[in-house]
């Protein structure tokens, strides 16, 4: 289903990233950050639930303070 590294595999369903998803969270985790090249979004989960960024936003956290990038930046580098 996974990689060792945690990264998304190409054959991962969707139900299979949510379970990914909420294991993290589960374990502590506060917010996920899962990036998907092929939509050009970034979907941020936490405890409030789902938002889905798409390439034109930027990807912040309060857990990280002064922390802003570029979603396109994250995806293409």
């Amino acid at each position: 289903m996974t990689d060792p590294d945690g990264f998304v595999s190409p054959s991962q369903t969707t139900t299979q990233l949510a379970l990914k998803v909420q294991f993290y969270r589960t374990n502590g985790v506060d917010k996920v950050w899962l990036l998907d090249h092929r939509t050009r979004t970034v979907e941020v989960w936490t405890a409030e639930g789902r938002a889905t960024l798409d390439d034109a936003a930027t990807l912040t956290s309060p857990l990280l303070p002064r922390f802003a990038v570029a979603v396109s930046y994250v995806l293409d580098g």
